[in-house]
């Protein structure tokens, strides 16, 4: 009852509706060692604190033994970047919160909506096929999001796409007055990035997608245009 973040209960409905069981998994789980052998997918949902040193260790190991893991970040507030598994992974997320004057969802009727932006700007990769096929007609909506740059050189043995990035005309509102200013570049910013990693065959094939806004997957706006379809060709 004191977690004031916003609920993910349609997300979990919808997991179990499609035969999921649903399970903690923390330090008192076991995450300090090891990723359960019955964990089909691992979600980070919005972290707000750093992972232990020997949780970020069981998650690197699980990285390169063959693991599916949804991270979705939150830029707002106290969201935790979790620079060091993702630098892991070749990414890097950045916590300012992008913007946009022209393209963005009415949800106030204030400026404060140029927070709500969205995209249809999808890649050609597997994870996002229904989102693809559909970019006319459907997009994902993000509120209040951070974004995510590829760093490089990748990690050896991995390969990391954008499969999502921002509108064109979005930016970085790094002094938070929602006018776009000299020095705030405009630019596609990465939303959404799929990694992928095989060591030694396709059982052993890790599946990470990393996404820049849990808010998308809320109750509250889990349910707009393409989020769901989203979701589910991430997970499913």
């Amino acid at each position: 009852s004191s977690d004031k973040r916003p609920p993910l209960k349609l997300l979990q409905q919808q997991l179990r509706s499609n035969q999921y069981e649903i399970k903690d998994l923390g330090i008192a789980e076991g995450l300090g060692s090891e990723i359960p052998a019955d964990a089909s997918i691992v979600f980070i949902m919005g972290p707000e604190k750093p992972f232990l040193p020997e949780e970020i260790a069981t998650i690197q190991r699980a990285v390169n033994r063959g693991v599916r893991l949804l991270i979705a970040l939150e830029g707002d507030g106290d969201g935790e970047p979790l620079d060091e598994i993702l630098g892991s992974l070749g990414l890097k997320f950045d916590k300012t919160l992008l913007a946009n004057e022209r393209a963005f969802v009415r949800v106030t009727g204030t400026t404060a909506d140029r927070y709500h932006v969205f995209s249809n700007r999808y890649s050609s990769h597997a994870s996002v096929t229904t989102m693809t096929r559909n970019a006319t007609k459907i997009a994902t909506l993000l509120s209040r999001s951070g974004s995510i740059d590829k760093l490089e050189p990748t990690p050896p043995g991995l390969r990391v796409d954008m499969v999502l990035n921002a509108l064109d005309a979005t930016f970085r509102d790094a002094n938070g007055n929602l006018e776009h200013d000299e020095g705030e570049e405009k630019k596609g910013f990465g939303l959404a990035a799929a990694v992928t990693r095989t060591s030694t065959g396709a059982s052993d094939q890790s599946r990470i997608f990393v996404f820049a806004d849990v808010d998308t997957f809320t109750d509250k706006y889990v349910k707009f245009s393409g989020n769901p379809y989203l979701f589910g060709d991430i997970v499913y």
